[in-house]
């Protein structure tokens, strides 16, 4: 297995926002631009605390880091949510610690959060 990333929080302190996905085949970002940004950060954060596998390990006003376990492989995957106030936007990311595929858990894990989202606005 070959250990990509296994660092934890990954925000980038210079920019404001979640880092690019540089390996598409493990990580997934999406910028959503929502009406009510405190709360659609608020909902994402009660998602994610009902999102079975998965457990918050750090959070603030803007910023959520929680760890998903993979269901078949039990392998760990970083999911951050970044709410960024000049830019309107809800930053999701999710992405693999280890290997480079991951057979479409984070594009799946992204998708079903971003639509929990959008279908409560």
């Amino acid at each position: 297995m070959l250990s990509v990333s296994s660092n934890t929080d990954l925000l980038d302190l210079s920019s404001n926002e979640l880092p690019e996905c540089f390996v598409i085949t493990h990580c997934v970002r999406v910028n959503l631009e929502v009406p009510d940004l405190n709360r659609s950060f608020k909902q994402a954060k009660d998602i994610i605390e009902k999102t079975p596998r998965t457990k918050i390990i750090k959070q603030s006003d803007s910023y959520i880091h929680a760890e998903s376990t993979t269901k078949l492989m039990h392998y760990v995957d970083d999911l951050e949510v970044k709410a960024i106030q000049e830019k309107k936007l809800l930053q999701i990311r999710s992405e693999s610690r280890i290997g480079l595929g991951d057979m479409g858990a984070n594009k799946k894990r992204v998708d079903l959060l971003t639509y929990s989202l959008t279908s409560n606005n």
